[in-house]
């Protein structure tokens, strides 16, 4: 791939991911990449190839390579928490409008983020296991694994779609909105690296 085509999709990943496909123009692009208009058609013909190739992209080399961390047998379980909060940075932090494109069904690129999703072969069933073999040394049984790693993605993704009703609700201002999130994730990560099975 050549150094002005890198440039492009470079600033396309970052635009895109961050203010969405309908709030990124051609012209945006270029002026962000640092190129001529005309150089974002020569390499990729129009602005939906360019988007799509960026869906696949963030699926394959972020979402998938960040998730598939839950099944290396040589990270420690009680490590393996903050592989979700890692997720919920790179959906919040790094690319605030992923989440958008995963959950929202009318959001350009979600039909491609859930193929390559769905032909990944990303399967958490190693964490599973592990999680039930290590919940059942817990004082507290947890009968189905499945729920628990759905609770976990769903502390990544939640409080960034209702991040405005929880500060209105709270009445807070961003600073402190995520502030909170992290001290409450801390205190998940405290529980697991404290409890008694580390072994």
């Amino acid at each position: 791939m050549e150094i002005t085509e890198q440039k492009i999709l470079h600033a396309a990943k970052k635009m895109f991911l961050t203010e969405g496909y309908n709030e990124t123009t051609t012209a945006a692009l270029a002026k962000h990449a640092g190129v001529n208009k005309a150089l974002i058609h020569y390499y990729f013909s129009d602005k939906e190839t360019l988007y799509q190739m960026v869906i696949q992209d963030a699926i394959d080399e972020e979402v998938i390579l960040t998730l598939d961390s839950l099944n290396k047998k040589e990270i420690p379980f009680y490590f393996k928490i903050k592989v979700f909060e890692d997720f919920r940075d790179l959906l919040i932090t790094k690319y605030p409008h992923l989440p958008i494109v995963l959950i929202d069904k009318n959001e350009p690129g979600h039909k491609l983020a859930m193929e390559a999703l769905k032909n990944s072969g990303l399967n958490l069933a190693g964490f599973e296991s592990e999680l039930k073999y290590y919940t059942q040394h817990l004082p507290l049984q947890i009968d189905e694994p499945k729920a628990v790693i759905a609770f976990l993605l769903s502390v990544a993704i939640f409080p960034y779609l209702f991040k405005d009703i929880l500060k209105l609700f709270l009445n807070i201002d961003d600073k402190k909105y995520d502030s909170d999130i992290d001290e409450h994730m801390d205190k998940l990560l405290y529980f697991i690296n404290n409890n008694p099975i580390k072994a």
